[in-house]
This record gives structure tokens, sequence and C-alpha cells, in this order.
């Protein structure tokens, strides 16, 4: 069985009442064994469940069958294997971007690459060899790789681009291209069509840290207009219980949000959802 398959499968049994609410849902060697499938498709069969509400994880037991407060939402239909889904809004179902999407800086921020190579290291042309046997686009990719290693690009995040490493490293956009390229090659990179290119190899989505996926499903939930315009996100208390993290872990993700545009400090009170010009993806 494909991945949705069982998903829809598991969501049908909660839907009928089959797996009551509070239930502990199966374990990822459950599925494994059940299922006969690797624990990485086990994994995001629970992601699954738990985006669309069905499920939600609790401390010390693992997930639950059932999210107070919430509606089961369907799945995205342009991808059947998407982590991503609809929720209806004030228009009807609408669908919800990616993470990659939701938690893109803007281009103003991102074209540029900025020199945080650490102990003073060469950035620029001068760090590459030009009279030597080895290809400068190779070159180029070993630089690039090494900055991925020390996390200047962190997992999930927008990559840099063909025009930012023309412009960093003084070569042309064909060249520029083949560093990219075998990045890909590689698996440390993954190219969004339309969008860009993104750090991590693109089945590789449990590389995201948690934070950053919470601060992706409150984007989403901002976009869906499931929380409105000005209206409060949800207290910290429901957000720790729901993803079964710490109170950093929220911090982390509600500070991505402001610093993306879709939340805004209110003083004394919860922060509240962005007008659309504040966000950092089209609104439509």
């Amino acid at each position: 069985m494909r991945c949705r398959e069982i998903v829809e499968d598991l969501a049908g049994q909660i839907a009928d009442g089959e797996l009551a609410a509070g239930a502990r849902i199966a374990s990822t060697r459950k599925l494994r064994d059940t299922y006969d499938i690797p624990g990485s498709a086990a994994r995001r069969i629970q992601r699954e469940l738990a985006d669309r509400r069905f499920i939600r994880r609790v401390p010390g037991l693992g997930y639950v069958v059932g999210v107070p407060d919430a509606t089961p939402v369907p799945p995205r239909d342009d991808d059947p294997d998407a982590l991503t889904w609809l929720v209806a809004g004030p228009g009807g179902q609408r669908p919800i971007p990616s993470a990659d999407v939701l938690l893109t800086k803007p281009h103003a921020d991102t074209d540029t690459i900025t020199a945080l190579t650490p102990g003073g290291a060469l950035t620029g042309p001068a760090v590459i060899e030009r009279d030597v046997s080895t290809c400068v686009f190779k070159q180029v990719a070993d630089v690039m790789a090494g900055r991925i290693a020390t996390g200047e690009f962190p997992a999930g995040e927008r990559f840099a681009s063909t025009a930012a490493l023309r412009r960093e490293f003084a070569i042309s956009d064909a060249t520029a291209g083949r560093a990219l390229r075998e990045l890909t090659d590689q698996g440390l990179i993954h190219t969004v069509p339309g969008r860009a290119s993104f750090t991590g190899p693109a089945s590789a989505g449990h590389l995201r840290p948690l934070y950053q996926r919470i601060a992706a499903d409150l984007a989403g939930q901002i976009y869906a207009g499931v929380i409105p315009v000005h209206h409060p996100i949800p207290v910290r208390d429901d957000l720790k219980a729901r993803h079964g993290v710490c109170d950093h872990t929220i911090r982390q993700a509600v500070a991505l949000l402001k610093s993306l545009g879709w939340v805004i400090a209110v003083p004394y009170r919860r922060p509240v959802a962005a007008p659309p010009k504040h966000w950092p993806v089209p609104h439509t």
C-alpha cells in the first residue's frame, strides 16, 4: 500500500469511531510491521495524520486520536504524498503552500550570500583556484558543501541562487548551474520547480527542525484564514500539548513567524496574525 492509502485507511477508522478519541495510535514499529513499510514511511504517515488534525502527540504516550477544538482536514490533491493539506477558508477550500514556500524569506534577504564562514576563511573569487586541475564548478560546490556542513544553510532553508553564486565567485551562469547540479547529485540540496533550491534532499522532510514544522503549521493556518488576520495565535500551552515540545521550541517557532512577517507582536498580548501585505508569499 502507498503511504496515502494507509493514511486514508487510518483516517477512515478514526472518522468511523473504530479508533476512539484518546486511543493511542499505532507506533512507528507497529505501522512498519503491519503494513510492511520502512520506518521513515511510518513516521511520515504519523506526521500527515497529525498535520490533518486526526491525531496529536502526548508526551510519554506518543500519538493519540483527536485534537481538541480542531476539525480534521483533507489532503492536497496536487501531490498525493505531500504532508500539506487543504483548509476551508471564507472562499472555500484553498491549498496550503508547502513548508518550503511558507518559510521562504523575502528575496531581499536571500538573494545575496553573506560571508559567515568561520575563522576569516576566504570567500568570493579569492577562494577559487583557476590554474589547478579541479574544475571551477567542483570547487564552488565544495565551498558551498562546507557551508552546509557548518550550518550556514540549515536544512530546509532557501539555498543560494545561480545569480548569487555568479556574483560571489565571479563565474558564469553555466558554471553556477553545474555547481548546483553537483550539490543536488550529492543529495545536499533539492530544487522546487518554479521556486528555488533548498538545503537537504527533497525526501528528507524530517530534517527540518521541529520549531520550523510548527511555524509552517501556524503559517498555513494564517494563510488559509483558520487564524484570521489580527487574531491571536494559539496559547503556548496548547501548542506545547499538541506538539509535545518545550517552551523554548515554541518561542523559536514564534520568533521565526515574526521574522518572516506571519505574525505581529502586540504588547501584553499573544502575537496576532499579520495582514497579507506582510506575508513572505503572495496571497490570492
